[in-house]
């Protein structure tokens, strides 16, 4: 008739399957719960491992920058997830430089701040080349008040000490403090607004130049840095043919000291055209809250300028010389450059 299932034995073993499962789901749980929070505090420690500073940088960059292309920079951003995934300085810095061009930022340490600031002191310098009376004006990289007088004193009295008509080399001057370099060459600059700089809100800030002192601008920076100076005043060289000689390693300050030049009817500018990086740059300090004597120094360009004599909008455009040559290394060699600069009328 067939096999009997005997029901008092086989009761406990399904009670004892379900006590078993339930054990078994109890511990998965707990497993998964485990597990989920190791990945939680993965995700929180490599968030908090991340340098906040970098999302710091980003965000003055998007809020207070002027940002060349706003497509380009949102990609960007979204790359670098605003500033998270950010693995170092040096991926940061590039990144800045995504947003604009003249844009920087540098890891400073107390110990190496002279050349972690890539500190460049020298003065201009005079020599004659075939009859003429060139004035080299080098960059000025410094925070050193004394050297910073020096250099706007000696570019003062070279140009005021020049034999005949005068030419100031800019060929090499890549930028850095542009206060001594307009200031050393104010007998050469009318007097009055020679510039207006421009936020990136398209509010204007005139700049004067008044008594040995800059005045305006953006920020009160340029006040501010001129009243440091003491440089000795020279009359207004009215009379005196100017040519300023410029190149692609011309960029930044000496790119606004050559727009400032350009307010004298004299002056006159040869070579090939600048570097293109004609804007105004702000700074910012961003602290290691773990160490006191580290920061970052981050340099965001804030605005740009226009001309006064045509209202030429200079946003990191390069400034195309009046007189165009092959070659903007003046020396002995350079027939060409010397023969342009003789024919200014």
């Amino acid at each position: 008739m067939g096999t009997e299932i005997d029901y008092s034995t086989s009761v406990p073993i399904v009670i004892m399957g379900r006590f078993v499962m339930k054990i078994f789901k109890y511990l998965f749980t707990l497993g998964c719960l485990f597990f989920l929070g190791i990945y939680i505090l993965h995700q929180s420690n490599q968030y908090l491992s991340i340098d906040t500073r970098s999302v710091d940088a980003v965000q003055i960059m998007s809020q207070s920058g002027i940002i060349e292309s706003q497509k380009k920079w949102a990609s960007t951003l979204s790359n670098y997830n605003y500033g998270k995934s950010v693995k170092n300085i040096s991926e940061l810095n590039n990144l800045l430089i995504m947003g604009n061009k003249h844009s920087s930022i540098l890891n400073i340490s107390a110990e190496s701040m002279a050349s972690d600031l890539n500190t460049k002191e020298n003065l201009p310098s005079s020599m004659e080349i075939e009859g003429l009376s060139v004035i080299s004006v080098p960059g000025l990289y410094t925070t050193n008040n004394e050297f910073r007088n020096n250099y706007s004193n000696t570019l003062a009295k070279l140009i005021d000490s020049a034999k005949g008509d005068i030419v100031l080399d800019l060929a090499n001057n890549s930028g850095g403090d542009v206060v001594p370099m307009i200031i050393g060459a104010s007998s050469l600059i009318p007097t009055g607004k020679i510039l207006n700089s421009i936020d990136k809100n398209g509010n204007k800030f005139p700049i004067y130049l008044e008594s040995n002192k800059l005045f305006g601008g953006i920020t009160n920076y340029l006040e501010d840095s001129s009243k440091q100076l003491k440089t000795q005043k020279y009359s207004f060289k009215k009379s005196k043919k100017v040519s300023v000689i410029i190149s692609d390693r011309t960029a930044s300050a000496a790119e606004v000291l050559t727009l400032v030049l350009k307010n004298n009817p004299n002056v006159t500018v040869l070579g090939t055209p600048s570097a293109g990086y004609t804007s105004w740059n702000e700074t910012a300090v961003l602290p290691n809250k773990d160490n006191p004597s580290n920061f970052w120094y981050m340099i965001y360009t804030a605005g740009y300028f226009e001309t006064i004599k045509n209202n030429e909008v200079f946003n990191n455009k390069k400034i195309i010389p009046d007189v165009e040559v092959g070659s903007a290394y003046l020396d002995i060699a350079n027939k060409q450059l010397i023969e342009a600069i003789r024919n200014i009328k």
